[in-house]
């Protein structure tokens, strides 16, 4: 080999060597330019644990197809979002806590309240509740106007809304409580408390099944309002935003490819098929 050659394969060499610390360089740089959070939208190989409830019809109930409206959407969501994830039912006091404890990522599903607010990072809404005001079937109460200043039933630990707050201060409702839904049904049956709020997913053949409501009930035909739930994150979690925001990216990719739709229409048929009894 003579001097020329050994120069231009030297030569050579040294290009190759520096196109691949361009590369590499490059590369690194690219790594570099990530956002944080968006290297949560990398499939996660770690189960996801979070926390809900039950008997809260018909968005997360034993008594609900899979579980519950809710649940079917946190559960899309999580596929999405390409991380396994475990549901645990509990005690909705004990979800709320063990999230706020950092034991769950968060909980579900939630309304807003100002409280909860400074405690906790909220989704976009996972689901809508219809509110509607139900009496007793054989009372006196017929028509919008016959329900002011009348007594209000709502459960324990059951948030006045903006949404029903609208309605107490419309018709000047006084608000009473019992111990759960079941408990607000028979305060209003006995004339306990005149009316009570529910959502308009309710079966008569629903009410006996999972209440036991023999006489039944009747939905005042007032204006009704919607509610949108939620599912949400202590604020303190660690990279709370970062999981809140691919969260509310993989619900978005839901409803933009028409999955929500979907979600939506299987428990609307379900819910508006008469149950068995």
């Amino acid at each position: 080999m003579n001097t020329v050659t050994a120069v231009l394969l030297k030569g050579r060499t040294l290009a190759r060597c520096l196109a691949v610390l361009m590369l590499l360089q490059g590369s690194c740089h690219a790594l570099a330019a990530i956002p944080k959070q968006d290297a949560l939208l990398q499939p996660d190989d770690v189960r996801v644990n979070v926390a809900t409830g039950d008997n809260y019809f018909p968005y997360a109930s034993a008594d609900v197809l899979d579980g519950g409206w809710s649940l079917a959407i946190v559960r899309a969501v999580f596929a999405r979002m390409h991380t396994p994830l475990n549901i645990d039912v509990l005690p909705w006091a004990r979800g709320f806590k063990w999230s706020l404890d950092h034991k769950y990522l968060g909980t579900f599903p939630y309304v807003y309240n100002q409280e909860r607010g400074e405690q906790f990072l909220y989704s976009d809404p996972i689901n809508f509740i219809s509110v509607e005001l139900f009496v007793a079937a054989d009372s006196a109460i017929h028509s919008e106007g016959d329900i002011h200043g009348l007594r209000l039933c709502m459960p324990m630990g059951y948030s006045v809304t903006s949404a029903v707050g609208s309605l107490v201060e419309r018709y000047q409702l006084v608000l009473t409580r019992a111990a759960d839904t079941q408990g607000c049904f028979a305060q209003v049956e006995k004339g306990w408390a005149d009316v009570g709020v529910i959502n308009r997913h309710f079966h008569p053949q629903h009410l006996r099944n999972i209440y036991h409501i023999e006489q039944g009930i009747r939905v005042v035909p007032v204006r009704h309002e919607k509610v949108p739930l939620y599912f949400i994150i202590a604020k303190d979690y660690p990279e709370a935003k970062a999981w809140m925001a691919r969260f509310n990216r993989a619900l978005d990719s839901l409803q933009q490819d028409g999955s929500i739709d979907a979600i939506n229409q299987r428990y609307t048929d379900w819910l508006t098929a008469p149950p068995q009894p």
